[in-house]
């Protein structure tokens, strides 16, 4: 798409579409609960995410070298946290799906949620992070991502966990079939 910055493909595209989501949310009339709470500040996060990822990799085109690498490891461990973060609310937003009626069971997974996020951003920035650019294109790698790995498969685990248990306990288990399959 871009063959001088062949990174600014996947940025634009999802700055595009979460740009799309946000103009397609918040013009219309919504509901007011915690559903759309939530759903409002997951597309928020995501919009917040997209920027970022797009200036940053801008910014790794034109300005990356061994002098500036410190700050781009600063930055890529920011951008690791707002995906642990966005990935909590993910699994906010489905606990409040699958739990809607249970405001103990919703505050319990909410402290959980700032412990487990606290721990993983700890980790994140105590951890190394190595950055290679080489012809225009970068990747990272290391284990400050490794943490990021392991906290979002935590995250899609603990939904799973989340739906046999609602399922089991629930009595219309057909409306609960989309997020078993999610």
């Amino acid at each position: 798409m871009y063959p001088q910055y062949p990174n600014l493909s996947f940025p634009i595209c999802s700055l595009f579409i979460a740009s799309l989501l946000i103009i397609m949310y918040f013009g219309t009339k919504n509901v007011k609960n915690s559903e759309t709470k939530l759903y409002s500040k997951l597309l928020k996060y995501t919009f917040v995410i997209a920027v970022f990822t797009f200036l940053l990799t801008l910014v790794v085109d034109f300005y990356f070298s061994s002098s500036t690498n410190l700050i781009f490891e600063i930055a890529f461990k920011v951008l690791y946290s707002l995906w642990i973060i966005w990935t909590s609310i993910v699994f906010l937003y489905f606990s409040n799906l699958a739990y809607e009626s249970n405001l103990m069971q919703l505050k319990l997974f909410k402290h959980v949620i700032v412990v487990l996020d606290i721990i993983l951003i700890f980790l994140i920035f105590v951890t190394s992070i190595n950055i290679t650019y080489n012809n225009g294109y970068f990747a990272t790698t290391g284990t400050s991502l490794l943490m990021v790995l392991i906290g979002v498969f935590l995250y899609l685990f603990l939904m799973i966990i989340v739906s046999v248990i609602n399922y089991k306990d629930n009595k219309d288990k057909k409306k609960y079939i989309p997020l078993i399959i999610l």
